[in-house]
């Protein structure tokens, strides 16, 4: 039992760490951004990193996450092949995003003026652009990695790798005045930085597949065709369905989390968006402990499922949730108590998000009470449920912002955002209950067994 649990703590500890770091890192460069810049330039610097995020989901269509699991099951399966689900990835994954580079960078005035009306944006989409082959490649080798047993490396490669050394580059100019501190030079720095990473990425799946799966043995395989080209479309288009389901399920999660953001953008200012994604980043300190479980669980929870061991599967979900809700608990608590004061750090106009950050927290603790209910699915072949549910709510967070935003601003998007968490975590665990007898709300699973004692 011990020994089990070791194994549980350390990796997740590491993991947090990293993931502490990356937002760390994150939060400083934001709190320089606030302090120097305004409220205006945070909410433009923040307004570009979600657009990274929601351009590389798309330009990795959901391939990564399959590619994440198909190589969680290899493990267990030796006989089992993941080199061609890996080589047809790449190439669906390398054009996707190349043409969308090339459609962001070169519409990138147009975007700003039309629909963020604000041409200052301009510059900072540009930079958005430059980072999104290198960001999807980099995503793409790190969760490959995580799929093999390196969830560590892969949080630190998609977290503190990209962050620590652009937080670096903020303070030298802040501190040294070279230049001065703005979103854009941010967003510039995180783009050379992702450049960087991705390239690492690769390199360490190239070493930790022995050189098996590698950039020249794809090349290579390009060059001789040895299979006809209808079975290589057909690969394509099987691989492409099922990344399909991981991508629009990842569409939606990214409308749950930051249509927010977007439709502040559209339905108000920049100085607002800033204040609200303060709370955003603080209200998002309770997510590090379940993210760092996670990391650990999904590929855990992949070898189990392909080795058939249902008791070993439980008992790793059981774990998994004790770890994560009472830490966040009490962090929740604390930002519950004193909202006020961490908001403030940022800067005294800050204050104003005392009512978004309590929202938010809330919505957040229900999230850690319904524990990783997402992977759960994703990991036993269910991942079509989990996006049916994932579009539900994605639905409603749209109709509710439009509804909301326009008349109470920041707080209507902190609402909508709370209650669509809240309700696709409960709609999730439900169903995981009833079809794979598994509960992943906090104190449920021992509720179950009491009645069944009972």
């Amino acid at each position: 039992m011990a020994g089990f649990w070791r194994s549980w703590v350390g990796p997740s500890l590491f993991s947090g760490i990293a993931k502490v770091a990356s937002m760390g890192a994150t939060f400083l460069i934001m709190l320089v951004l606030g302090r120097k810049g305004g409220a205006g330039n945070l909410g433009m610097f923040s307004l570009g990193l979600i657009l990274i995020q929601v351009i590389v989901l798309f330009s990795g269509f959901g391939l990564p996450t399959h590619l994440m699991r198909k190589v969680s099951w290899t493990v267990k399966n030796p006989g089992q092949d993941a080199g061609n689900d890996y080589y047809i990835s790449l190439g669906i994954v390398f054009i996707l995003s190349l043409l969308v580079f090339g459609i962001v960078f070169a519409g990138a005035p147009f975007i700003a003026r039309r629909v963020f009306h604000d041409v200052l944006l301009t510059n900072i989409l540009r930079w958005v652009a430059v980072a999104v082959v290198p960001y999807t490649l980099l995503v793409m080798h790190a969760e490959a990695l995580r799929g093999l047993g390196h969830p560590v490396l892969a949080q630190v490669l998609q977290g503190p790798l990209i962050s620590v050394p652009v937080l670096f580059w903020i303070l030298f100019t802040f501190f040294t005045g070279v230049r001065e501190v703005t979103a854009l030079a941010a967003m510039a720095a995180y783009a050379c930085a992702s450049f960087a990473v991705s390239f690492t990425a690769i390199y360490l799946w190239y070493l930790q597949t022995n050189g098996k799966y590698s950039l020249p043995s794809f090349l290579r395989k390009i060059i001789a065709a040895k299979q006809g080209v209808k079975y290589k479309w057909r690969a394509v288009a099987a691989l492409s369905r099922r990344g399909s389901v991981f991508m629009i399920a990842g569409v939606a999660m990214t409308v749950l989390s930051m249509t927010d953001t977007l439709m502040l953008g559209i339905f108000s200012t920049t100085k607002v968006i800033g204040i609200y994604n303060a709370s955003v980043r603080l209200a998002g300190g309770l997510t590090i402990i379940i993210f760092s479980v996670n990391n650990i669980l999904a590929p855990r929870l992949g070898n189990s499922h392909a080795e058939g061991n249902r008791r070993l599967f439980s008992r790793q979900v059981r774990a998994a949730v004790s770890l994560c809700f009472w830490p966040s608990l009490l962090a929740g608590g604390v930002l519950l108590a004193f909202p006020a004061w961490f908001l403030t750090l940022f800067g005294n106009e800050f204050g104003q998000g005392i009512s978004v950050l309590r929202v938010l927290v809330l919505g957040a603790l229900v999230n850690a009470l319904a524990g990783p209910v997402g992977w759960v699915l994703c990991m036993t072949g269910h991942e079509t449920v989990f996006q049916r549910l994932l579009l539900l709510c994605a639905g409603l967070n749209i109709g509710l912002n439009a509804l909301l935003i326009p008349r109470y601003g920041a707080l209507g998007a902190a609402v909508t955002t709370a209650v669509c968490t809240a309700l696709w975590n409960i709609l999730a665990a439900v169903f995981a209950s009833k079809c794979l007898g598994v509960c992943t709300i906090y104190g449920c699973s021992r509720f179950l067994e009491r009645r069944e004692n009972g």
